[in-house]
């Protein structure tokens, strides 16, 4: 589930052109193919905030490693909207 969050704020960051994928295939070009370890979750934040050019500091530290990281059934609420001719996102923490 986290991937997928995190997949729509990276759409919703970027405008729709870049996603999780991206983050994933420099991963891969940048530790994989080149025999190298990633260190857990701070090389994925900071991939995903390179191919996004924004923070998501605080989306790992509530959600992924902080010391009070959740995610519950229901932790988020998904809003969907059309702007013209597209399909925007957007994502809330319920409170």
């Amino acid at each position: 589930m986290l991937g997928d969050l995190l997949d729509i704020l990276i759409r919703d960051r970027t405008g729709n052109s870049k996603s999780l994928d991206d983050v994933m295939r420099l991963l891969n070009t940048n530790c994989a193919k080149q025999g190298k370890t990633y260190r857990d979750s701070l090389d994925v934040r900071l991939t995903a905030e390179k191919i996004a050019s924004a923070s998501f500091e605080e989306f790992f530290g509530k959600y992924v490693a902080g010391p009070q990281a959740r995610l519950g059934s229901g932790a988020f609420g998904i809003n969907f909207a059309h702007d013209e001719g597209a399909v925007r996102f957007m994502l809330h923490e319920k409170t």
